[in-house]
């Protein structure tokens, strides 16, 4: 609240508002799954970041993840070792405790065991591969400390931050309502594939159809896009993929369409196999 208060008065950069705690950036970002089935997450997090908060336990703590699915730990550096002081900037460049969750985690099926971890940690000041007496450890700390400043609030934070000073958070982007028209939204392009049938259901074609958009030199999935074909329609999964049954007179041409909420329509003429 206090960060509100201060932004509102003496103004901060963009990035700072959406940093903040419940902004309406942030709860953009968490509105739909943060995990999901399948894969292994570990976060970790330090109860004395500056920057990144509130950094309490993993039920009220911004860096923690939730919902959705999949094999999680949510886990704070102090948990294995109370007494870390290492915060925003040397827990991603010197704490050996963030070091051994990391690793283990890379090292193991799913995501990292707290249980793993030895307590001897606790003792190292660094994590392997640094040498306190080379400058260049402290260097690439204070590179980091721009960025840190940034944070500041007030006129003065538009020289170290690069960015504007607004008085409220900046308007998000349309995409992440679903809510683009025209130019603003992403074009669905549609990709088909389809074989005759064989056997019970003779005669009927099965189509394969893959919707994507392109983001800068990529095509992404688009999941959640209804595709409609001679009287049929289907939602793509995760992966953009589905497949439709319908029968479709040799040879003849069928238009395939896909629509989502915030995206052009696509469409491609599709030529029924002989």
């Amino acid at each position: 609240m206090e960060t509100v208060q201060a932004c509102q008065t003496e103004g901060c950069p963009p990035a700072d508002w959406q940093q903040i705690y419940q902004s309406p950036f942030i709860r953009a970002l968490n509105s739909d799954a943060e995990t999901f089935p399948g894969i292994a997450y570990t976060e970790i997090w330090t109860h004395t970041d500056e920057v990144v908060q509130p950094n309490g336990d993993a039920a009220t703590a911004s860096a923690a993840v939730h919902g959705g699915g999949g094999q999680v730990t949510d886990i704070a550096t102090q948990q294995i070792c109370p007494a870390d002081p290492d915060e925003h900037l040397l827990i991603g460049t010197v704490d050996p405790v963030a070091y051994a969750l990391a690793v283990d985690a890379l090292t193991h099926a799913g995501p990292a065991d707290p249980k793993r971890i030895s307590s001897a940690v606790c003792s190292e000041p660094y994590m392997p591969g640094v040498d306190p007496l080379n400058a260049q450890t402290y260097l690439q700390g204070l590179a980091g400390a721009p960025g840190l400043i940034s944070v500041a609030v007030g006129p003065l934070s538009t020289y170290t931050a690069g960015a504007p000073v607004l008085h409220s958070p900046p308007p998000l982007a349309c995409y992440v309502s679903a809510t683009c028209r025209g130019a603003d939204a992403p074009k669905l392009l549609v990709d088909d594939w389809a074989r005759r049938g064989r056997g019970r259901g003779r005669g009927a074609s099965v189509v394969h159809v893959l919707v994507r958009v392109r983001e800068g030199a990529q095509l992404v999935p688009v999941p959640r896009a209804v595709v409609r074909l001679a009287g049929h329609s289907a939602v793509t999964d995760s992966d953009g993929d589905l497949t439709i049954r319908a029968r479709l007179q040799r040879g003849r041409r069928y238009v395939i369409t896909a629509r989502r909420p915030g995206c052009e329509a696509g469409r491609r003429v599709m030529r029924a196999p002989r």
